[in-house]
């Protein structure tokens, strides 16, 4: 599936003092009836994971699965493949209330960003995430909540992560408050 059919009209966020190394925190509030149903749509580029309302959504670890960032063009079955990037679908309906609703997204380094990757240095680029909410209301109207560059970012706990030599994390500029 394409990311316009997946994604509509969400655009990329990437934060404006993006640490490579760290963490970053993506913020989205929104309003909410309270009496809908909710399905969110989500790409981070390195890992990461959602709480809605401070609350983790799912107990996935390490999303988005292992993918090939740069283009490999490798012949397969004498046809050209290109890189794939995995969506991830949540039902959030249990986790949403009525008047303001937070999505956060904690999104680390991964594949994305491993700033070491057997003692050299890569870097497909800064963090950065999409996402998407579709909300089906009482009378079963659908609409869209989509990233769109009005979500504000913040450093994370995880100050220094690597995939193959761990992470490094400070707690005394962060608060959960972040997450909610």
């Amino acid at each position: 599936m394409k990311q316009s059919e997946i994604f509509g009209s969400a655009k990329w966020i990437s934060a404006s003092e993006n640490d490579l190394c760290g963490g970053m925190i993506l913020r989205k509030n929104i309003e909410l009836a309270g009496n809908e149903s909710a399905k969110l749509y989500v790409i981070g580029l390195g890992t990461f994971v959602c709480y809605m309302n401070g609350t983790r959504v799912g107990s996935d670890l390490f999303l988005p699965l292992n993918a090939e960032y740069e283009r490999c063009d490798v012949p397969v079955d004498e046809e050209l493949t290109a890189f794939h990037i995995y969506a991830s679908e949540y039902d959030i309906t249990e986790y949403i209330k009525e008047g303001k609703n937070t999505l956060a997204l904690h999104v680390g380094s991964g594949w994305y960003d491993n700033t070491k990757v057997w003692g050299t240095v890569k870097s497909m680029g800064e963090k950065k995430a999409i996402f998407r909410i579709v909300v089906t209301g009482a009378d079963g109207e659908s609409y869209d909540i989509v990233s769109d560059g009005t979500e504000s970012w913040q450093h994370s706990y995880v100050k220094k992560s690597n995939l193959h030599t761990g992470e490094a994390h400070d707690y005394t500029d962060w608060g959960e408050e972040c997450l909610d």
